[in-house]
């Protein structure tokens, strides 16, 4: 009996022995399986970021894209308003020299000048007009598009036109009373 008894102390050993073996083998393809998942989300999580960062750069193209359409439109739009190429060329470097010496955006200036032209004659107008624009948008808190809009109603249909003028107290400022009438 004591044999068998040793024998099956053997064989248990035995079993057990293979058993940790199968454990430890268990145990290192686990691993093995986590730093490669760890891997797999690390890749997809740089994948994500890439994708996020080509989308910027492609909404950074497009805007670039688009800004070059509308200055392009503004152009054409010179020309057409002051009648000759000459003119409008001029009014564009106008346009582009006061963009770069004054606080506000150049979508904003673009916006504003097309309103400006309108109402004047030459590049050289368009230049004082730009000015007198920024010098207002400057002290009433208007963005640079808001004031050419209320400076061009100003000096087509009259001060009480310029709705926002009244509103932020700009004809006060200027200097124009109620119930006086204004010519250009």
């Amino acid at each position: 009996m004591a044999t068998t008894v040793d024998t099956l102390l053997v064989r248990i050993e035995a079993d057990m022995a293979d058993l940790r073996k199968d454990l430890q083998r268990i145990g290192n393809e686990t691993e093995r399986t986590a730093d490669k998942m760890q891997d797999s989300f690390a890749k997809v999580g740089r994948a994500m970021a890439a994708l996020g960062g080509a989308a910027a750069v492609t909404g950074l193209v497009k805007g670039f894209i688009q800004t070059g359409a509308e200055v392009e439109n503004l152009g054409v739009r010179f020309n057409t308003l002051f009648g000759s190429v000459e003119e409008g060329s001029k009014a564009f470097e106008t346009m582009a020299a006061f963009a770069s010496e004054v606080p506000f955006s150049l979508q904003d200036i673009q916006r504003g000048a097309a309103p400006l032209a309108t109402v004047g004659k030459d590049a050289q107008q368009l230049g004082q007009l730009m000015k007198l624009t920024g010098n207002i948008a400057a002290a009433s808190g208007m963005s640079f598009e808001e004031a050419s809009q209320n400076v061009q109603r100003a000096l087509t249909a009259g001060i009480n036109s310029a709705d926002m003028f009244r509103e932020r107290g700009v004809s006060a400022m200027a200097g124009f009373q109620a119930g006086t009438s204004y010519s250009i």
